[in-house]
């Protein structure tokens, strides 16, 4: 099965001087790759086009994408706009009729840097509109003035610009604690937007402070999805998917740094009557997206998971991952170091681990092992890097957590199973619920909500009440032992806080 597109819809166009408004195509619904597209002259044979979302964040940095297109059969030269930004004006009027410009300061001594762009052929730099994160809330006229040396001037616009105050929907990630602070970290976040809901990547987590100017707009969506990121090896993370479950359908697009490879998403059909997506989804080394799913069977509490393994170049197959299976309590995906996709489920109070290689035949089916039995009172487990207690075992381990009598246990293990350090254990209030444990080398540490469902941090200290958490909000704690939440705020976007 191939991933199929649709042809785009057009929700709105209109005519300017200079300027084509168009929403950018569509090749699949409900995803819409909406851009505001300026457009400058051809006559000398290069096609300038300004392209940004027509709804931004107020009190965020602005990005705004050049292209210089050579639409002739002969090599042209233009001003090298990276190196001579401050030949790029940006004019702006607010709803009351107020203009200002802005526009980088020039250096003292002018360079004369160009570019040489050969015929058909196309050179683009991501330009920070000055100040941009100055800008109040509210509606702009946007019109942007680029100056050749040699005295001529190209214009583009004008164009509508909202900027909104942030108002997250939801977050997703980082996929690892350690990320944090990290130059890898980075997570996904839904903005309400007027007509719907826009995507962003925020980079650069710095735990502690607020989260501003570090976020890229990725996409626009007609209406609210559960979009979620995927995980790859370090190596590979410049290359990861968005991915979300539309009806009966998976969407995804392809995330290359801070920049979707191609402004549209692609749509696969599972052909299965009920299915759900278990588990983070992976980037394999390849670049294949794999998506673990869970296929219920039509009577019975019985069913399978298959990973849905896309190549864009020859579609997906449905991979035979476990079979004859009831619904996992809890399932978690990684990324080793070959790049072959390992998923750990829970049933039955035990633990079995799925090693997938994307490559592989989807006939045969993912090899699997059970590394802790049944009724262990095994709660949940992940993939993290072994704490650095032995000198022969490194690299990435699982840590599990168990509930047992009232007794809290977390146990680290190789992948391969055999348990390397164990955790002193901690009791369970009575009445209380375990919900997740967190990694660490020598302390256990773990989330439980009280008999009124309020969720509190159990550790050496004494309980900490955390804040009820809205949707893809977390707790996290960094190998130092540190609990930081990762909150959705109203005006702000994305928060990294420390835990009172």
């Amino acid at each position: 099965m191939r991933p199929h597109t649709s042809l785009p819809r057009m929700h709105r166009a209109c005519w300017l001087a200079l300027l084509t408004f168009v929403a950018a195509p569509s090749f699949s619904e409900p995803a819409m790759a909406t851009t505001t597209s300026l457009h400058g002259p051809t006559e000398s044979g290069l096609q300038v086009t300004a392209e940004l979302s027509p709804e931004l964040l107020a009190g965020h940095k602005i990005s705004i994408a050049f292209f210089v297109r050579n639409v002739t059969q002969k090599s042209l030269s233009f001003p090298d706009l990276s190196a001579r930004p401050h030949l790029v004006r940006f004019l702006l009027t607010d709803a009351n009729g107020k203009r200002q410009e802005r526009f980088n300061t020039p250096p003292t001594q002018e360079t004369t840097d160009r570019w040489t762009i050969p015929p058909r052929s196309q050179r683009k730099v991501q330009l920070l509109l000055p100040s941009g994160g100055a800008l109040n809330a509210g509606d702009y006229e946007l019109t942007i003035e680029l100056e050749d040396d040699i005295g001529s001037t190209t214009v583009l616009g004008p164009s509508p610009l909202k900027l909104k105050l942030p108002e997250p929907l939801l977050v997703d990630g980082p996929v690892h604690a350690a990320d944090l602070g990290s130059p890898r970290g980075s997570l996904i976040w839904l903005q309400n937007a007027s007509d719907g809901a826009d995507i962003y990547l925020q980079t650069g987590l710095r735990a502690g402070r607020a989260q501003a100017n570090r976020n890229w707009h990725l996409l626009h969506l007609d209406e609210r999805q559960d979009v979620r990121l995927t995980q790859a090896r370090t190596a590979d993370a410049k290359t990861r998917h968005l991915y979300w479950q539309s009806g009966k359908d998976l969407v995804y697009a392809k995330l290359q740094g801070r920049e979707l490879e191609e402004q549209k998403t692609r749509r696969i059909g599972i052909p299965y009557p009920e299915w759900k997506i278990v588990g983070r989804g992976v980037t394999s080394g390849s670049g294949r997206l794999l998506i673990p799913i869970w296929i219920a069977a039509p009577k019975g509490r019985m069913g399978e998971i298959r990973v849905v393994v896309v190549d864009d170049r020859k579609g997906a197959r449905f991979h035979r991952f476990v079979d004859k299976h009831r619904e996992p309590i809890f399932s978690h995906t990684g990324v080793d170091a070959s790049g072959a996709m390992r998923m750990l489920v829970v049933t039955d109070g035990g633990l079995n681990q799925w090693i997938l290689r994307a490559e592989e035949l989807p006939e045969i089916p993912g090899s699997g092992s059970r590394i802790v039995k049944a009724a262990s009172g095994v709660k949940g487990a992940v993939y993290e890097s072994l704490p650095d207690l032995d000198a022969d075992k490194k690299g990435k381990g699982i840590f599990t957590w168990s509930l047992k009598q009232g007794i809290v246990e977390g146990r680290w293990l190789t992948l391969g199973g055999t348990v390397v350090h164990k955790l002193p254990t901690r009791p369970l209030p009575a009445g209380w619920t375990l919900e997740s444990a967190f990694p660490h080398a020598d302390t256990l540490r773990f989330t439980a909500k009280d008999p009124e469902g309020n969720l509190h941090l159990i550790s050496e200290k004494a309980p900490r009440t955390i804040p009820a958490l809205r949707s893809g909000e977390s707790i996290r704690l960094t190998a130092s032992g540190d609990a930081y939440l990762i909150q959705t705020q109203k005006k702000q976007g994305v928060v990294i806080r420390p835990l009172p």
